[in-house]
C-alpha cells in the first residue's frame, strides 16, 4: 500500500489545493518549531528546588496528583503557586481564603 497525503480542509470545509496545502503544512511546521523552541527556553530557565516532604504530605500530594491527573508534584505545586499569585495580583485582599490553612496557626494567635 502506498502512502496517502492527509487531506487538509480550509475554513470553508473544502480540501485545500496543492499550493495552499503546502503553505499550511509549512505554517504548521513553523508553529511546532516555535513551540518546541519556547518549551526548550522555559526548561533552560527552570531552577531545581529541593525541600523535605514527610510521609503524610507525600501521601496527600500523591492523592491530589492521582485525582487531578498531574504526572508530577512539581506540576501541581507550580499551578497552585501561579494561581495564588495571580489572585494576589488581581485582588490582594481576596487571596487570603486560598492560604487560610486551619492546621497552620499564626504565632501568638490563640
Amino acid at each position: 500500500m502506498g502512502r496517502h497525503a492527509t487531506v487538509i480542509l480550509g475554513p470553508d470545509g473544502k480540501p485545500l489545493g496543492p499550493v495552499e496545502r503546502a503553505r499550511e503544512l509549512a505554517r504548521r511546521r513553523q508553529e511546532r518549531k516555535r513551540n518546541a523552541e519556547g518549551a526548550s527556553l522555559v526548561r533552560a530557565q527552570s531552577l531545581p528546588y529541593k525541600f523535605d516532604v514527610y510521609p503524610g504530605t507525600r501521601d496527600d500530594l500523591d492523592l491530589i496528583c492521582q485525582t487531578e491527573g498531574f504526572e508530577q508534584w512539581a506540576e501541581f505545586i507550580t499551578l497552585v503557586a501561579r494561581n495564588v499569585a495571580d489572585q494576589i495580583r488581581r485582588d490582594c485582599h481576596d487571596y487570603k481564603a486560598l492560604t487560610a490553612f486551619p492546621s497552620r496557626k499564626k504565632e501568638g494567635a490563640e
